[in-house]
């Protein structure tokens, strides 16, 4: 599996962490953890991740568990 494609990188400073409110819906922004700016909504990362699963041919369920993730306080 090669680099991750740029979607899921902050378009302002190229930081690919992100801060994800703890409890949130559907319509709540996402912020980039590098400079703060508005990445995109939940329903919207949720499409581009479904959308790259498909690319690479591994559905949710066979998916294997990421490493390296955690929530961060903000």
């Amino acid at each position: 599996m090669g680099q991750r494609a740029p979607e899921f990188a902050c378009a302002d400073c190229g930081a690919v962490t992100m801060y994800i409110p703890q409890w949130t819906d559907e319509d709540a922004f996402i912020e980039c953890a590098g400079c703060g700016k508005p990445f995109a909504t939940i329903a919207e990362l949720r499409e581009r991740l479904e959308a790259a699963l498909q690319e690479d041919e591994v559905s949710p369920e066979t998916a294997e568990e990421p490493s390296g993730l955690c929530r961060q306080e903000k």
